[in-house]
């Protein structure tokens, strides 16, 4: 669950880069996904494979294909409908899954019924399935021989070249449903379920050793939560942690904290991470976001953080916590590798720079919720200087 502001899409970006695939939720309105421009260009940058789910379709306005060939001005890879939508009284109410060929109906907030396909949508099915093995096609001979030949391929074939298509990113399979309602959610956790890469997968993608002896794993999230200290999010490629082990940070051993298992705000306590697992490490100091634990040789290296576009000057509105609040700040600056602080050598401001308006925004909102520090910002002074040259 990342944050879709532009101005949040550091986390959103990090937390990718270790993803064994994403779901890209898309809003019912053929002007509002192009907005999704940034997150899908940086998918099909890292050939990331995902999906996406196009959401309140109860809601809609537009036409779904509207929406899809919007998407499609924003996708680098192939988009293929993975359901075409059946109708009653104009409004979407099922679909009919174009692997299986399966008609499904809506329940509202229940598990959609299968129900045989309508007569009426046969044409459009079976017209939009050939859409879809085209599309596969163009990653697989043995399936474009079958099509040139006017064969239909068996359901087994269709699923086995769409798992291997989406975990090597060359396609975007489409859903769509009602996530508030639970309409189409079961279907996209199924194809979740079957069409995404295993952690191997992803671990080969980023240049990782799966196997193998030591331990490899990779810290994607830094956070600092009351009474617990730094949370360092964690996911493990190779071996195992476990609470108290020694393990290589860069030229140096760290005896690891605790783990946990983290879901939202609520923490299970773990006494061992295997391969494949995210998992939190406690009071780990010495770790940060793009953080290395194993092999320093084996280290695939992480991305820098995007560039600041906005900056501003702030200073405490009590002059004693001026001391209090750059360390404040270089707390955040550890969660949110995309803040950026500076003291200004020429006009001694305290400088913060992100990546825009509402990012620095919710920095002001957590230095007074987190450290119960107040602080007025304003625009940085521009160190105006003068010239003086001989006269002639």
């Amino acid at each position: 669950d990342c944050p879709g502001s532009v101005e949040f899409s550091q986390d959103t970006f990090d937390a990718l880069r270790i993803a064994d695939a994403a779901v890209v939720v898309a809003e019912p309105s053929a002007e509002r996904v192009v907005t999704l421009a940034p997150v899908l260009h940086f998918l099909d940058e890292q050939n990331i494979p995902h999906v996406v789910f196009i959401n309140k379709i109860d809601q809609a306005n537009d036409k779904l294909k509207d929406i899809v060939e919007a998407l499609r001005t924003v996708s680098g890879k192939p988009l293929v409908l993975r359901e075409v939508p059946l109708r009653e009284n104009g409004e979407i109410a099922g679909f009919v899954d174009l692997v299986t060929e399966q008609a499904w109906h809506f329940r509202k907030g229940a598990h959609s019924e299968p129900i045989a396909m309508p007569t009426d949508l046969a044409d459009e099915e079976h017209e939009a399935r050939q859409t879809l093995v085209e599309a596969l096609a163009d990653f697989d001979d043995d399936l474009l021989m079958q099509v040139l030949e006017d064969m239909m391929p068996s359901e087994d074939e269709i699923n086995a070249q769409l798992a291997k298509d989406v975990a090597e990113d060359l396609v975007v399979p489409v859903f769509f449903g009602s996530a508030l309602e639970s309409q189409g959610v079961s279907r996209l956790m199924k194809a979740l379920r079957h069409e995404t890469p295993e952690p191997n997968v992803t671990a080969e993608r980023l240049g990782i050793a799966f196997t193998g002896e030591g331990v490899a794993a990779e810290v994607f999230k830094t956070y600092h939560v009351p009474h617990l200290g730094k949370v360092s999010m964690t996911r493990v490629w190779r071996g195992s942690l476990q609470s108290g082990q020694e393990v290589p940070v860069g030229d140096q051993v760290l005896r690891l904290g605790g783990l946990y298992q983290v879901a939202g705000e609520e923490r299970t306590k773990l006494d061992v991470a295997n391969p494949g697992q995210v998992v939190g490490i406690a009071r780990a100091d010495e770790l940060k976001t793009g953080g290395w634990i194993g092999n320093p040789e084996e280290n695939p290296g992480w991305a820098e953080a995007q560039p600041p576009l906005y900056s501003m000057a702030l200073h405490a509105t009590k002059r004693a916590d001026e001391v209090k609040l750059l360390g404040a700040l270089q707390t955040l600056a550890e969660d949110d590798p995309s803040l950026r602080i500076n003291q200004n050598p020429e006009t001694h401001e305290l400088v913060i720079h992100g990546l825009g308006q509402l990012h620095l925004k919710v920095v002001e909102e957590r230095l007074l919720t987190r450290f119960n520090l107040e602080v007025e910002m304003s625009r940085p002074q521009v160190p105006y200087k003068e010239t003086i040259q001989n006269g002639t």
